[in-house]
């Protein structure tokens, strides 16, 4: 291998410890994505490419139609985890060559068992090479798991569609709130063209958001007063939050220099009744509004 190109600002430390190789990271950026492919031009060789779609912190998309393109030029195979869209709302074939989901999170949605898919693009010229290697290789999950997973993922469509339509109502509601700098979701105008070129005809906008606070002291007022479950984990029927820094595994200062804020928090949506997110995130946002930021004499 020539070298790794992953365009994504999450796991990397698992890459460095399990891969063998030249591995370079970039971010999912339209300056990162021209510095591949000046690199390219220039001679650079590469095997494959992994991304994320979307990325888990800040939820852009990747160009998957400029990187297959790319990918056809220069002969790599394109890796894309689908994890946090999910393949109800998206369909990121016919751009990527292999697409790999966990069926941990939003396939089962029950947090009792845990397991990941490869698949194939069948028209990848690289198909029958990929297919050849994944089946010499051994199958690791258990039967008992598989008919878990089975079992969980009978009424995925229902789930998604509900936590999608859940999750566009916080998204309204923060992205409204006096106290909230930015909030990051798919359905919004900087993250919703990339997308919808690979949303299903019926896919949703999906259920996973960030938000980053106008102060950093608001973050903590808020997590530890919404009454929602708190895990390193997203997909689930229920909702869940936590920050970003916890489910990185990374330092906050090696995330700040990637433009990712510490105080960012990761809100997962469920499938509770829409009244009854709505009544706890409201009650979070007036938590903050009782509170002023130290050193800031008015509060917004």
């Amino acid at each position: 291998m020539d070298c790794l190109w992953w365009l994504s600002d999450r796991t990397r430390d698992v890459l460095l410890t399990n891969i063998t190789g030249d591995v370079k990271f970039y971010l999912d950026t339209t300056s990162d994505l021209c510095k591949l492919e000046h690199s390219l031009e220039e001679g650079q060789k590469i095997n494959a490419l992994f991304c994320t779609f979307p990325n888990i912190l800040t939820l852009k998309c990747p160009d998957l139609w400029r990187i297959h393109n790319l990918s056809v030029k220069h002969g790599f195979i394109v890796i894309c985890d689908d994890s946090v869209a999910n393949a109800v709302d998206v369909d990121v074939f016919p751009f990527v060559d292999i697409r790999v989901t966990s069926l941990t999170r939003t396939f089962s949605g029950s947090c009792n068992v845990a397991g990941g898919s490869v698949v194939v693009n069948p028209d990848s010229q690289y198909y029958e090479a990929i297919s050849t290697k994944l089946k010499s290789m051994q199958d690791t999950l258990h039967p008992y798991d598989a008919m878990v997973l089975s079992r969980n993922c009978q009424d995925i469509k229902q789930r998604v569609d509900e936590c999608n339509a859940n999750a566009l109502s916080v998204v309204k509601l923060l992205a409204g709130s006096h106290f909230v700098k930015r909030v990051n979701h798919p359905s919004l105008l900087h993250r919703k063209m990339l997308y919808d070129r690979h949303r299903r005809k019926d896919g949703g906008y999906g259920h996973v958001l960030t938000v980053e606070f106008l102060h950093a002291y608001y973050a903590p007022l808020f997590y530890h007063t919404l009454r929602i479950e708190k895990g390193p984990g997203y997909g689930t029927g229920f909702s869940m939050c936590l920050p970003p820094i916890i489910y990185e595994h990374r330092e906050a200062e090696s995330l700040e220099r990637e433009g990712i804020p510490r105080h960012l928090l990761l809100l997962s949506i469920g499938m509770e009744k829409e009244e009854v997110i709505m009544d706890v995130m409201k009650e979070a946002l007036l938590k903050i509004a009782t509170c002023k930021p130290p050193g800031h004499s008015q509060s917004l």
